[in-house]
């Protein structure tokens, strides 16, 4: 059910424990704001798993972007699912930098309205920056997390050159979007591919 004061909503579980307090939320998914909300019996937020400094900083990811953990994966990988009314994250437990960066890298999908909107790797570069930012309000955006994230990044545009019917422009289209930061290898790996996929 959710209380409503004013124009600010605050969505809970049936067990009275607080769900979501953000009415751009509610807006998000299609309801006015001040919109009465119930809400069936959510299963309750998994602890988070991991050390600090990634797991307090995870915990203020999910509060302010209104997110639940509700699986652990393997590492390397996450996902992003829109279970409504939660904003769904499974990732790796919070044990390092990656760890925290895929975790806020899920939370962009959500941000940035990414539900089949745009190119998977348009989509995945604007995740990467959006995570690699949030980290970097902690401090904990090192350079082993930025290569990461950057070859990440590299890996989705390589695939998606291989499905282009004009590789070579497409290459060009995504070296001008790639930030600076990249690394020359990076944008070689980028550039050759589009050549060897060139149809």
């Amino acid at each position: 059910m959710t209380d409503v004061a004013d124009n600010w909503s605050v969505v809970v579980r049936l067990d009275g424990t607080r769900l979501c307090s953000r009415v751009r939320s509610l807006r998000r998914h299609g309801r006015p704001a001040g919109a009465r909300l119930e809400v069936a019996d959510v299963e309750p937020a998994l602890p988070l798993v991991g050390h600090d400094p990634f797991r307090a900083a995870a915990a203020d990811l999910l509060e302010r972007y209104c997110c639940e953990v509700v699986g652990w994966t393997e590492a390397g990988v996450g996902s992003a699912t829109n279970l409504l009314p939660i904003r769904a994250i499974r990732c790796p437990p919070l044990i390092d930098g990656i760890s925290l960066k895929i975790l806020a890298h899920e939370i962009a999908h959500h941000e940035l309205h990414h539900a089949g909107r745009r190119t998977a790797w348009i989509q995945e570069l604007e995740a990467e920056q959006w995570a690699i930012a949030r980290l970097d309000e902690f401090d904990l955006a090192t350079a082993s997390v930025r290569q990461h994230s950057e070859s990440y990044v590299v890996g989705h545009m390589v695939r998606s050159l291989g499905k282009s019917s004009d590789a070579p422009a497409l290459a060009q289209r995504m070296l001008n979007r790639v930030p600076e930061s990249y690394t020359e290898e990076s944008r070689e790996t980028v550039r050759h591919n589009g050549e060897i996929y060139r149809r």
